[in-house]
């Protein structure tokens, strides 16, 4: 951190002798699984933010398995996402990082990697990323309230980007068919954005709630 780069594993125990190993194993010292970063640098497009590209040397060899034997974050959200045959993900700006080392193991394993997107964190007033401790509220609370389904939906498709001429994505009504129910002919950008605005505009009366999922 101080030399101004990303820290990351040295590789202090990446080329340990027979014997050595042999020595911690009988001592006890605790050991994790780490996945060898190949040289070279890892590219991908990015469907918000357009080409991505990491150098190996600043990604290190990162664990797969710590050393309670549990699997890591990396390894099993990738195996995961492959698993389940996700084929497009949508995450916050934060997870940029993680990308280049989850292709990296979906690449290793021969799984098929998902189209990834990141886009801008919602901000609180603070400034510091929304969190759910900080007046998170239920969909059934919102329900309760009279927020209107539309106006959410409308409200969580439209954080975190814009579109060069300013169109917006609007939902006016129930899609008939699977998919994605928004429309626009402009591809988004990043933007910052801050939670400054209610739920929706069109708020009904609480007296008069409609229900915003099936189930509740």
């Amino acid at each position: 951190m101080a030399a101004g780069t990303a820290p990351h594993y040295p590789g202090t125990c990446a080329r340990l002798d027979a014997d050595r190993i042999e020595a911690k194993r009988r001592a006890g010292s605790p050991a994790t699984l780490r996945f060898r970063v190949p040289e070279g640098t890892v590219a991908f497009d990015d469907l918000v933010r357009g080409p991505q590209s990491f150098a190996a040397l600043d990604i290190g060899d990162f664990v797969i398995r710590r050393s309670d034997d549990s699997p890591a974050f990396f390894f099993s959200n990738a195996l995961d996402d492959a698993l389940m045959a996700v084929t497009h993900i949508l995450r916050g700006e934060d997870h940029l990082s993680n990308t280049p080392r989850q292709l990296l193991l979906l690449t290793a394993l021969g799984l098929t990697a998902p189209r990834y997107s990141h886009i801008a964190l919602v901000l609180g007033e603070d400034g510091a990323p929304l969190g759910k401790r900080q007046g998170s509220r239920s969909v059934r609370a919102l329900r309760d309230q009279g927020y209107l389904p539309l106006a959410l939906d409308n409200t969580l498709a439209r954080r975190g980007w814009d579109t060069p001429t300013k169109t917006r994505a609007t939902r006016t009504s129930t899609p008939s068919r699977p998919g994605f129910p928004w429309t626009t002919s402009d591809a988004p950008r990043r933007v910052s954005m801050r939670l400054s605005s209610t739920i929706g505009s069109a708020r009904p009366s609480p007296a008069a709630p409609r229900p915003i999922c099936g189930d509740g």
